[in-house]
Formats: structure tokens, C-alpha cells, sequence
């Protein structure tokens, strides 16, 4: 009866009617405390659905069933299947579709499905793996920005080798908590190739390169110690083991750096290498160094390097930050100094850029804490143009726009408790000295080269 009715009304009804009915048939199935024939009634009535010209009526129709674990499973199925715009609704929210549903939906589809399958509650391994192998852009930086992804190493390493130009995706990739180091630095060299590819030359050619070697260092510094050796090997084998980079692992405050690196170079056991590197000089460490091929002109700076974070660890610097970097780096200049290192040498500009980026991300530091600790109550409302500071403020009212009080501009000042009487506060100097230094300060404020002196002013007046 049900579907008999449906039909007969469906026939004539125009679109927006019909999606309205569809959504309060679709809520009756669920809801409702139908019988059994009214209920197989109405899944017969749904099904038919599927074949309504409108993709309005049937999105309608993939609203009221994609959360439902009551809703039949071969309408939504048949949803799956439907035009992007209405199989999107049911990808990214029923749980009915297997894993096997979603990848066959993931290789088929559009950006819209695969992105709609990438942005699932849940989304399994499998599934991962096919959105990093096949989707778009767009489908994978939304996987990757899920945090309900189970996203395998290797499935990321794949997103790198075919989206990792694509800034939006290595974003994405950088925020997540399970990103694992080797990958990270494959992120930090697609960046370094998307440099090199847009012809970045001169200042801002280098600050890019610089950015890059810091963020290399940042992932060697933020992994375990059991993984530094193989992030070290990683970078020699991508070119990326500079003689600037091994250097800036001491400046952060850290040696596995370096230690990791003149292992691998000089072919010598790591822990006969880790005590010559936190001794940090001698002869030992300099037939290390030379055996590792570290340019001769490097040697001062590294043990200067070493000398001012064994320095600076004893002062009360956190363990890692832009300050604790920069007073190395000041100190490392000063041993480089001592040493005879030259002014001009490469290495010793590089030192002085890397102090200067470390004061100039201190000072952001800074400016960020005390914003976020800046009362409310301080905030300016709205902010002067520069048209209205040149302008008499008289005619500030005038302009055209929202009104400015001036006391919009003056911070509150919560007020103080009335007394009964101020305390008097003791003078300094005899009442008698002090008339005289009033009045020779009156001498010098009124002089011949000012203005008419007030007694003057009297005299006129009075002769007037």
C-alpha cells in the first residue's frame, strides 16, 4: 500500500516535494516502530528512489541513511555508485562499506570521492595505502591531515615521491605525530628540490637553503638515539651531510651530529668516537677529523663549537631553543676569534647568520608570550589609519565609518579605593632650597631665546 501510494505521488510531485518525502520516509524507516510489511513496504519504496532523475532526491536520500547501521545495504551500495556529489555523503560516513568497497571506490573515483573516502572517521591501512598509490592532491592531503588514518611508513614515503611539491601536502604531512624521521627528512628534501626547481638565487636562494639544513637538523635533533645513525647516513646519501649542517647540531646543543656523522665518514666504532667527540680536542679528535674528510679550516670552528656548549651547559639555558642556540653560536664566534679564524671566512658569516636568525626567532618568542599574557583590558578596539594620524582630531569624527571614541583608545585603568586624606610625603631639602632651585629652574625655562617671561606678561597687561 505504501509503495502503491509513493509511486502514484512520486509521479507528478516536483523535486524539491519528493526529496522532502523521500528524507520523512527514510526517518520512518529508522525511527519508526513500523511493522514488518510496512517496513519491507518502505525499503521497496527507497529502493525505487535509486531511479529518480534528481540527484537533489537522491542526496536526500544518502543524508537520512549514511550514519544509519539500520539502513539497507544495497541502497547504500547503490549510493556508492551514484554521481560524486551524492556517493561522496555515504564514502565518508557509512559504515556498511568494507574495506574492499572503498578501495575499489578510491581507484575508480573522482578528487571528490577519493577525498570524501580520505576523510572517514577511520580510515584503515588498505585503504591508506590505495589513497597514497593512486588519488590526487587533493584526496591525500586530506589522508594525511586525518589524524583517524592509520597511515603505514612506507605509504607515507609514497606520498612524498608523488605529491611532495605540492606544499599543502607536505604541510599536512609535517603535523602528524607518527610521521617517522626518515620520512620527515624525505619532506625536508622535497622542499629543498621545490626550491632549487622555482630558481631561488642570491639572499633569498640561500636563506632557503639555510631554512632547509635547520629543519634537517630539527628532525636529527627530535629523534631517538637509535635513529640519528640511520637520518645521518640518509643525509649523506641524499648530498645533504654539509660541513654547516654537522656544525649546527653543536650550535642546537646537541653532538649525536656530529658524532653520528664522523662515525659514518671515518668508518671508526661509535663509541670510540662519542668520547672523542664530547672531549672535543686534542690530537685524537683531529686525526678523527681528518680521517672523516671534514675540511681542515673546520677544525677551530668545531672545537670552539664544542668549548662554548660544554660552557653553556652549565648555565641555566633550557636544553633546547633559539636562546641556548644563539649563546652558542655568540661564544663559538669569540673561541673562532681566539683561534685565529679569519673574519671573513665563510664559515664564520655562516655563524653570524645563524646568531642572527636565532635572536630574531628568540625575539618572536618573546613578542608571542607577552601578547598571550597581555590583558584584555590593554588591547586597543581598533586601530588609527594613517590618513586619521595626520589628520587634527577634530575632524577624526567627521570621516566617514564607524565612530572613534577616544577613550576607545586609552587603556582601562581599574580604579582606586577613595582615602581620607593622601599621606604626606616628606621633602628632601629645606622649604628655602627648594624656593631657590624652583626659581633658577623658572630662569632657565624662561630665558631671552623663549618665551616672554610671566612677569612680563603681567606688566603688559597691566599697562594695557
Amino acid at each position: 500500500m505504501i509503495v502503491r501510494r509513493y509511486l502514484t505521488w512520486m509521479q507528478s510531485a516536483p523535486a524539491e516535494a519528493r526529496a522532502a518525502a523521500t528524507g520523512a520516509l527514510a526517518r520512518a524507516y529508522l525511527f519508526s516502530g513500523m511493522g514488518p510489511q510496512e517496513r519491507a513496504e518502505a525499503e521497496k519504496a527507497l529502493t525505487l528512489v535509486l531511479d529518480d532523475p534528481s540527484a537533489m532526491v537522491r542526496r536526500t536520500l544518502a543524508e537520512s541513511l549514511a550514519h544509519a547501521e539500520e539502513a539497507p545495504a544495497h541502497i547504500i551500495a547503490a549510493l556508492a555508485d551514484d554521481v560524486s556529489e551524492v556517493a561522496a555523503i555515504v564514502l565518508s560516513r557509512s559504515t556498511l562499506l568494507a574495506d574492499a568497497d572503498l578501495v575499489d571506490r578510491v581507484a575508480t573515483g573522482d578528487a571528490l570521492v577519493q577525498t570524501a573516502i580520505a576523510t572517514r572517521p577511520e580510515v584503515s591501512a588498505p585503504v591508506s595505502a590505495a589513497i597514497a598509490e593512486v588519488a590526487e592532491a587533493e584526496a591525500v592531503c586530506a589522508l594525511a591531515a586525518n589524524p583517524g588514518a592509520r597511515l603505514p611508513a612506507f605509504s607515507m614515503a609514497r606520498i612524498v615521491e608523488r605529491h611532495g611539491t605540492d606544499p599543502s601536502v607536505r604541510d599536512a604531512l609535517m603535523g602528524r605525530a607518527d610521521l617517522p624521521p626518515d620520512v620527515r627528512l624525505s619532506v625536508v628534501r622535497a622542499l629543498s628540490e621545490a626550491i632549487g626547481a622555482a630558481g631561488f638565487a642570491g639572499r633569498g636562494g640561500l636563506a632557503a637553503r639555510e631554512a632547509s639544513d635547520k629543519a634537517c637538523v630539527d628532525v636529527i635533533l627530535g629523534s631517538p638515539d637509535d635513529d640519528v645513525p640511520a637520518l645521518v647516513d640518509r643525509l649523506r646519501r641524499d648530498g645533504r651531510l654539509t660541513p654547516i649542517l654537522i656544525l649546527q647540531g653543536v650550535l642546537n646543543g646537541d653532538l649525536r651530529l656530529l658524532g653520528a656523522a664522523l662515525a659514518l665518514l671515518s668508518r671508526q666504532k661509535p663509541s670510540r668516537v662519542k668520547g672523542l667527540v664530547n672531549e672535543g680536542r686534542g690530537p685524537a679528535f683531529e686525526a678523527l677529523c681528518r680521517k672523516a674528510g671534514l675540511p681542515g679550516g673546520l677544525l677551530p670552528v668545531i672545537e670552539a663549537a664544542i668549548a662554548a656548549r660544554r660552557v653553556v651547559m652549565a648555565e641555566e639555558f633550557p636544553p633546547r631553543g633559539p636562546a641556548l642556540t644563539r649563546r652558542i653560536t655568540a661564544l663559538t664566534l669569540e673561541g673562532c676569534k681566539r683561534r685565529g679564524v679569519a673574519e671573513d671566512e665563510s664559515v664564520v658569516v655562516s655563524l653570524r647568520r645563524i646568531e642572527t636568525e636565532a635572536a630574531r626567532e628568540e625575539a618572536r618568542l618573546v613578542a608571542d608570550s607577552m601578547l598571550a599574557a597581555n590583558p584584555a583590558h590593554l588591547q586597543v578596539p581598533m586601530m588609527l589609519s594613517l590618513q586619521q594620524l595626520a589628520m587634527p582630531i577634530d575632524r577624526i569624527a567627521a570621516m566617514p565609518g564607524p565612530a572613534i571614541a577616544l577613550a576607545d583608545f586609552r587603556p582601562a585603568v581599574p580604579e582606586l579605593p577613595e582615602v581620607a586624606e593622601a599621606p604626606a610625603i616628606p621633602s628632601l631639602l629645606p622649604p628655602e632650597r627648594m624656593d631657590e632651585i624652583l626659581a633658577a629652574m623658572a630662569e632657565v625655562l624662561w630665558s631671552e631665546s623663549g618665551p616672554a617671561k610671566p612677569a612680563a606678561d603681567e606688566a603688559q597687561a597691566e599697562a594695557a
